[in-house]
């Protein structure tokens, strides 16, 4: 290869190199933000993930869904129709709970002691106004 070709050679190979690898990076971004914005069933309308066939107002998704996630089931009330999610329990077993001080200011100031913790059961997902 002549010397007069060798150099603009290589800066083209380097800038298209650059080139593919920001529109990977670029691309990897939008797939993951796109990902992360609403579970899958739920539709991104302004800040918010709302229901199929619902429309943003303000902050608040309005009007009844036509569908919901897989998680969800469709609610009908006289009141209030939505998507809400299954009433499911989580069994915590039970245990031993060590607690002592967790810095050097708490030396002395706070006794180690230990809390058998009998087990349990809480709510599988958060309590909403529905439930």
């Amino acid at each position: 290869m002549s010397p007069e070709l060798k150099v603009p050679l290589s800066v083209g190979t380097v800038l298209i190199s650059i080139g593919i690898g920001g529109l990977v990076v670029w691309a990897a971004i939008r797939e993951r933000e796109a990902s992360l914005r609403c579970t899958p069933g739920l539709v991104a309308k302004g800040p918010r993930c709302c229901g199929e066939g619902q429309r943003l107002l303000g902050d608040t998704c309005m009007d009844a869904p036509t569908d919901c996630p897989g998680n969800m089931q469709r609610i009908s009330r006289a009141v209030r129709v939505g998507c809400v999610v299954p009433v499911e329990r989580v069994e915590i077993a039970g245990g031993r709970l060590e607690l002592g001080p967790s810095d050097w200011e708490a030396q002395g100031v706070v006794d180690a002691r230990v809390i058998e913790v009998p087990a349990f059961a809480i709510d599988a997902y958060e309590v909403t106004a529905q439930r």
